[in-house]
């Protein structure tokens, strides 16, 4: 008959310890963003927000790891990194943003772990706010209306306001059209065959692969567009230069001037206008915001059905940078 000994203290003490290191792993997993599979290199990069984490994972296969700081579902404006989050970039070979003070609280985190900071928007043409934009966004100096007013992980919005204020005029949504995810894609893999020679050929290749993909998804959706008129919309904020005029859509007005500042009464009242004179029965809001005031006002005064845009993703059915803006494409032509 078979025996069995039982464990000692010690043991025990260890096989406890294991359990709550991996369930800390998943716990970090979730609220810190997303890591791809463990490669086989020991090479790590860090990406800031979601678009860029599945571009880099496309191409990075399973030579690099990928880290992503934003957790899925919050918001790049507001952010404020964890010490946590520190360790990880320590351990990076290159740290992808967007730039242009969407992700600052990123940048300013690799300048204190000596993390290589990578925008990538070389070969880019980009877009600045200006009088032609829904609500001109002319109020960078502006204070924000509310005194005191916490984001989701509770961090005082004005201590991050730099970031949503776009002081050098750039729009720096620019990976919302899949010509410039193609762009992003050829910066990201100059940058992993640089950092692992080795592997370049895999890089080009999965590259190339990853644009061929793209294009596919780009046919398809001009084509959908082609065969529906070009629709207005109006929406919470400006998040959409890029997408309406590579798309052809039209975004008339946006209920935050700038993003994270409530808007006045005057402001209010264009908008009011606006919608009514177009037409206009459907607002859309961002899955972060789903739930503000400025929601229940148009719901309830200005009597809007409200839907989705999604400018990060995530989480399905954006949980790809193509699933993203094929989903965006898509739900404005319905």
């Amino acid at each position: 008959m078979k025996s069995t000994l039982p464990l000692n203290r010690s043991g025990i003490v260890g096989i406890v310890v294991v359990i709550v290191l991996v369930v800390l792993g998943f716990a970090f997993a979730d609220r810190f963003g997303q890591t791809s599979p463990t490669n086989t290199d020991g090479i790590t990069v860090t990406t800031s927000i979601f678009p860029l984490t599945d571009i880099a994972q496309q191409i990075a296969g399973d030579r690099i790891t990928v880290v992503q700081l934003l957790p899925n579902g919050a918001s790049p404006h507001t952010y404020a990194l964890a010490p946590q989050q520190l360790v990880s970039l320590q351990q990076s070979a290159a740290l992808f943003v967007i730039g242009h003070n969407l992700d600052s609280w990123a940048t300013r985190a690799a300048t204190q772990t000596n993390t290589p900071v990578i925008e990538v928007d070389e070969g880019i043409a980009l877009r600045e706010f200006g009088p032609d934009d829904a609500h001109e966004h002319d109020h960078h100096d502006e204070p924000h209306q509310d005194e005191e007013h916490e984001d989701e992980h509770g961090h005082e919005e004005e201590e991050h306001e730099e970031e949503h204020n776009h002081a050098e005029g750039v729009d720096p949504h620019y990976w919302l059209n899949i010509p410039n995810g193609q762009q992003i894609a050829r910066t990201i893999a100059a940058r992993l065959q640089a950092i692992d020679p080795t592997n370049s050929d895999t890089y080009e290749q999965n590259l190339n692969t990853y644009l061929q993909q793209l294009n596919t998804t780009e046919g398809e959706l001009q084509a959908a567009i082609a065969a529906a008129p070009g629709k207005k919309f109006v929406a919470i904020h400006d998040a959409w230069g890029y997408f309406t005029d590579h798309y052809g859509f039209d975004l008339l007005a946006t209920y935050e001037p700038v993003e994270g500042r409530a808007p006045s009464l005057a402001e209010l009242e264009e908008l009011r206008q606006i919608v009514l004179s177009n037409g206009i029965t459907t607002f859309y809001t961002e899955p972060q915001k789903r739930s503000s005031s400025a929601i229940r006002f148009l719901e309830e005064e200005l009597g809007l059905s409200i839907d989705v845009l999604d400018p990060i993703g995530g989480a399905a059915p954006h949980d790809s940078y193509e699933n993203l803006i094929r989903a965006n494409v898509e739900n404005l032509l319905r």
